[in-house]
């Protein structure tokens, strides 16, 4: 009986012995597990907030510059819709607070005049819609500035000599954004880098040679024509004064903002070409105006054409042709005017 109770004993002995064990085994198998699992969250994690950065930095470029809508056609993807669009001008830096230097974006500190139709001082027959109609860029729920994927602000960036990138400052045009990644360094350091430390950047312009190409901006050129007295195209007539005139945001109010192209006096042999450089992308009007007093009894009166909408878009330059009213001859000295059609070619 004795034998029996002593057996009884030293199995449940050995049963304890191998469930230690196996606890054991069963705590380095879930430690494994933890660890592996860490491993793995903290790569989602970093990759989140890299995608994160990623898109906010679109979402910035498309404030700034609009973003074509779904089923636009190719000429209308180039339309712009943004900030640029409504004040002729990137936003500039705001003040010191890295998180709030892209203010102009959500919020209106510069007190611009908000969005409406305007009408231009110097042509009452000329408006345009512009001003300030943000915010351009909704900021998270319950964030007062705009930070990265790992809550750092971003860099603002301007072009520097020859296309360069460069971080802004106050008061300058902000032309893009950088984000230093998940170690908040500039590049990638060296050794062993975390995950996802490379810098992301959305500019907007790029650098084709020496030659820096803005995003914002594109070239415009103008021909003037007349009408003849049988309705056709031809060449302006006499030998007067042809003005034209860009209507477009003021960058500094959010009112109309007038620019006037050099001058080309008559006689024209051919239509005369205009360029206006640079212009700001987005929506503008443009007209031209021509003046000459004739001899003696026949006088030719002050022309015009009618305003013409136009849409600047981000196509490198565009080309437009305006149509000054058949020649009015009085027999007087009083003046009359004229009002005459304009016809695109984007």
């Amino acid at each position: 009986m004795t034998s029996i109770a002593r057996l009884t004993s030293d199995a449940r002995l050995v049963r304890r012995a191998l469930t230690l064990m196996e606890m054991v085994v069963v705590l380095a198998i879930l430690a494994a597990m933890a660890a592996a699992a860490t491993v793995a969250t903290e790569r989602v994690l970093y990759t989140r907030r890299f995608d994160l950065t990623r898109e906010t930095l679109e979402s910035l470029g498309a404030a700034v510059l609009g973003k074509a809508a779904p089923g636009q056609s190719p000429a209308q993807a180039y339309m712009a819709d943004g900030f640029v669009a409504d004040l002729g001008r990137p936003p500039l830096v705001t003040g010191l607070d890295p998180t709030l230097q892209a203010g102009e974006l959500w919020a209106n500190p510069r007190l611009l005049q908000s969005y409406g139709r305007k009408q231009s001082g110097t042509d009452p027959e000329v408006a345009l819609n512009c001003g300030w109609r943000g915010p351009y860029l909704q900021l998270p729920v319950g964030a007062t500035g705009l930070l990265d994927g790992w809550a750092r602000p971003f860099a603002p960036l301007t072009v520097g000599v020859g296309g360069a990138t460069v971080v802004a400052g106050v008061d300058e045009p902000i032309a893009g954004w950088l984000s230093y990644g998940s170690d908040g360094g500039v590049g990638v350091p060296a050794g062993n880098p975390p995950p996802l430390s490379e810098d992301l950047a959305k500019t907007l312009w790029t650098l084709d040679g020496a030659t820096t190409a803005r995003h914002w901006t594109s070239d415009i050129t103008v021909v003037v024509n007349q009408l003849t007295s049988n309705g056709t195209f031809g060449v302006p007539q006499g030998s007067g004064t042809i003005v034209v005139r860009l209507y477009g945001p003021n960058p500094a109010t959010g009112d109309i903002l007038e620019t006037t192209a050099t001058p080309a006096a008559g006689p024209f042999v051919a239509a005369p070409q205009f360029t206006f450089a640079a212009v700001a992308i987005g929506p503008k009007v443009l007209r031209a105006y021509y003046g000459e007093v004739g001899e003696e009894e026949e006088a030719l009166v002050s022309l015009k054409t009618t305003p013409l909408d136009i849409h600047v878009a981000r196509t490198g330059t565009s080309h437009w042709v305006l149509t000054l009213p058949a020649p009015v001859v009085s027999s007087g000295s009083g003046d009359e005017s004229g009002g005459g059609g304009s016809e695109a070619t984007p």
